[in-house]
């Protein structure tokens, strides 16, 4: 599955819209999903294959049409396959932003140094790589103590230890881990909430099985990675 979404800030952060995002910087503002509204949530055509493609393609015609003075400041997302990639627009070149999808009650970013995670009692850690995968933010943390070990954490923006790996990446296989092991603490806790709020999903040997539910009355409000997921349990 390939998708992309705009997104334009909330009408309380209105004021900034346009601004390039070294201005925002400046300002000492950073991007974060929870200051903006999605505009357009569409898949992805076979032909596009570029970035710049999309942009030219989609997103400038899309802003003409809202006569927006630039394209600076919109925010461009990308879902392929569950990996989620936001981009801040800008006239010259997108400016990727890694801790976008950061929640407010995160405790660690992409820039984190001298975390410290419960059972580790004698190390401290720092992001080596993040992603975000299946609308989770996922660190992949190094050892500051001991970095030449090649032993790396892989914990939630919460510090919630996932699971250990000699992986140097987030690659194929390990990304197959990380789910597997995120279904199974959904499987155990999580699957109740989902299924009390109207939509879900359960697991059957192996694959999630979808279970088609009633969208929720604020799918139009919610964000890129909300309405993925409530798609996915509406699509048997």
């Amino acid at each position: 599955m390939r998708q992309y979404s705009i997104s334009i800030l909330k009408k309380e952060w209105a004021k900034y819209r346009g601004y390039t995002y070294f201005s925002l910087v400046k300002k000492s503002i950073l991007p974060r999903e929870d200051m903006y509204d999605t505009q357009v949530l569409d898949e992805i055509p076979d032909d596009i294959q570029t970035l710049p493609d999309l942009i030219n393609r989609f997103v400038q015609p899309w802003a003409d049409r809202k006569m927006f003075r630039t394209i600076n400041g919109i925010i461009l997302e990308i879902n392929e396959n569950g990996i989620s990639t936001a981009y801040y627009l800008e006239e010259k070149i997108p400016v990727t932003l890694p801790d976008y999808y950061m929640a407010p009650d995160d405790i660690i970013g992409r820039g984190s140094l001298g975390i410290h995670i419960s059972g580790y009692s004698n190390e401290s850690w720092s992001p080596f790589e993040s992603i975000n995968l299946d609308g989770k933010q996922i660190f992949l943390l190094d050892s500051e103590r001991f970095p030449n070990t090649h032993e790396y954490l892989v914990v939630t923006g919460k510090c919630q230890v996932i699971m250990q790996t000699m992986n140097a990446g987030f690659s194929d296989t390990l990304i197959a881990q990380i789910r597997e092991k995120i279904s199974l603490q959904y499987d155990s806790s999580t699957q109740t909430m989902a299924m009390g709020n109207g939509y879900g999903k359960v697991k059957a040997n192996g694959k999630y099985e979808k279970i088609s539910f009633n969208k929720p009355d604020n799918y139009d409000s919610l964000s890129l990675r909300e309405k993925i997921e409530v798609q996915k349990s509406l699509h048997k």
